[in-house]
Parts: C-alpha cells; sequence; structure tokens
C-alpha cells in the first residue's frame, strides 16, 4: 500500500511529494519513504516539470542521492491518511 503526501508552494509554482510505501513484517507496520520530487514551473501558463527526484527502489533514476528530511506535517499526515485507510470487517457468522 502506498500515500501520497503533496505540498504545494506560497506561489502555487512549485511542489513536492513523498509516497511512502507500508510493510508488514510480523506483527509490525513499517512506513518507509519510497520517493520523494520536488517540481516547478515559471509561470500558472508553464506545465510543471520535475526538479528533483529520489527513488529508493530506482537508484539510477534519482536526481539527489538522499532526500531532505520529511518535516513533521508530512509525517502527521501520511499518519492521518493510514488510519483513515484501516477498516475492520469483523463476521459474528464465522
Amino acid at each position: 500500500m502506498y500515500i501520497k503526501v503533496v505540498r504545494y508552494g506560497d506561489d502555487m509554482l512549485s511542489e513536492r511529494e513523498w509516497t511512502f510505501m507500508i510493510l508488514a513484517e510480523h506483527s509490525t507496520f513499517i512506513v518507509r519513504l519510497c520517493q520523494y520530487e520536488e517540481r516547478s514551473r515559471p509561470s500558472k501558463r508553464h506545465k510543471v516539470k520535475l526538479t528533483a527526484k529520489y527513488d529508493r527502489l530506482n537508484m539510477r533514476d534519482c536526481s539527489i542521492k538522499k532526500p531532505p528530511p520529511v518535516p513533521p506535517d508530512v509525517v502527521a499526515d501520511a499518519h492521518r491518511q493510514i488510519l483513515a485507510s484501516i477498516v475492520f470487517d469483523i463476521n459474528k457468522d464465522l
């Protein structure tokens, strides 16, 4: 399962996107940064272009070797998305 969090710049000309992967190991869930991208454009009339990229699984396609630290508000937003995606389907007839 993947969770995406996007943050736009104040001028709406730049954006940053974090993609997290959720892994299950034994009785623990691990949330790991899978991709990080920075995109920008010179004006609102122009198309957004990729300016920096980190991909944990495809290091040949990266323009940066190590992503910047994940801000606390992005971690909190990813946490909210993960909790919202949990559904309990308990059937009493089993």
